[in-house]
């Protein structure tokens, strides 16, 4: 990826240049770097997803994902995407099982 250099002006170190906001080779190396990279990403506080059946909706970078507690009490994470259409499984952001409609 070629990203062109960018200057910071040296009279003020504290402002960032427009570019580093505005470049697309910004945002996609930020997003290899950061949430694709070898390190983990944070998705929820446990406090979010109390009880079983629990969830929250939200992204790491720009895949969905939905983070789960499952029956056992564990945290699931998983994208939030149909694998025959790709479109959203979860349009939630949150759910308290207690508030929802039963479940069988």
């Amino acid at each position: 990826m070629d990203i062109k250099p960018v200057t910071f002006p040296t009279h003020d170190g504290t402002r960032v240049p427009l570019d580093v906001y505005r470049s697309q080779e910004v945002y996609e190396l930020e997003l290899q770097r950061i949430y694709r990279g070898p390190t983990w990403s944070f998705v929820a506080l446990e406090a979010e997803i109390p009880q079983p059946g629990d969830f929250k909706s939200t992204f790491v970078g720009d895949t969905p994902v939905v983070v789960t507690r499952t029956k056992e009490g564990k945290l699931s994470v998983w994208v939030n995407r149909c694998a025959h259409r790709g479109a959203a499984v979860c349009r939630k952001v949150l759910e308290d099982p207690d508030q929802s409609i039963p479940r069988a």
